[in-house]
C-alpha cells in the first residue's frame, strides 16, 4: 500500500493578497461553489457579469475589482444562445467594453450533465484544452438529474467540480494566467444556501 503525501504545515504555500481573490470581495481565487437564490433573482445575470469582469479585468457589477484577467468558459443551459449574446451585449455596454475583444468561450452543446461520465470527460477535455480562469456552469438545476435536497446526491457533483479544479491547478496556475476558479451558478435548493 502507498501512503498519502504529507507536508509540515509551515511548509504549505502562503497566498499573497492578490492570490486570494479572483473578484475581490466576491469570489475567491480557487473557489468552487454555488450561487443560490430564488428563481428570477438575476443569478444568471450575475454569472454573465462575472464572466465579462474576469475576461475584461473590469470591476464586476462596476464595484468589485478583478484580481486576475483571463479566459472564461461558459455553459448556459437554460437560455437560447441568442439570448445569452443579447445579455452579454448589455453587460458589456454597461461595463464599457467590447464583447468582440473578450476571451469568453461559450459551450454550444445542447446539454451537459455532470452526473454522466461521458459529459464529465468531455468537460474535462474542454477545460484541459482551453485552460479557463473561470468556468461558469449555469444553472445548476439543469446540469444533473439528482435530488438537490439530498446532500448524498449533491456531494459527488461538487466533488467532481473540486477535483476538476485541482487537476487543472498547478503551482504555475497560482500565477496570473493560470486556471483559478471553477464554479457553478444556478437556482439552488435551500440546502445550498448558507
Amino acid at each position: 500500500m502507498t501512503a498519502l503525501p504529507v507536508r509540515l504545515a509551515h511548509q504549505l504555500d502562503v497566498l499573497t493578497a492578490e492570490q486570494r481573490w479572483l473578484i475581490e470581495g466576491l469570489w475567491a481565487a480557487e473557489a468552487v461553489g454555488i450561487i443560490g437564490g430564488e428563481p428570477k433573482c438575476c443569478i444568471s445575470f450575475l454569472a454573465l457579469d462575472m464572466a465579462v469582469a474576469v475576461a475584461s479585468a473590469t470591476p464586476c457589477l462596476r464595484r468589485f475589482p478583478v484580481a486576475r484577467q483571463g479566459r472564461v468558459l461558459l455553459f448556459a443551459a437554460e437560455d437560447a444562445l441568442a439570448v445569452v449574446r443579447q445579455r452579454f451585449d448589455g453587460i458589456c455596454a454597461a461595463a464599457g467594453v467590447a464583447l468582440a475583444e473578450l476571451d469568453v468561450q461559450v459551450i454550444t452543446a445542447p446539454t451537459l450533465r455532470l452526473d454522466i461520465e461521458l459529459d464529465r470527460n468531455r468537460l474535462d477535455d474542454t477545460v484541459r484544452a482551453l485552460r479557463p480562469t473561470l468556468l461558469i456552469l449555469d444553472p445548476f438545476v439543469r446540469l444533473h438529474r439528482i435530488d438537490e435536497n439530498v446532500s448524498a446526491e449533491v456531494a459527488p457533483l461538487l466533488d467532481y467540480l473540486r477535483s476538476l479544479q485541482r487537476r487543472r491547478a498547478t503551482p504555475a496556475s497560482r500565477c496570473p494566467g493560470g486556471p483559478a476558479a471553477y464554479w457553478t451558478a444556478g437556482v439552488a435548493a435551500p440546502v445550498f444556501l448558507g
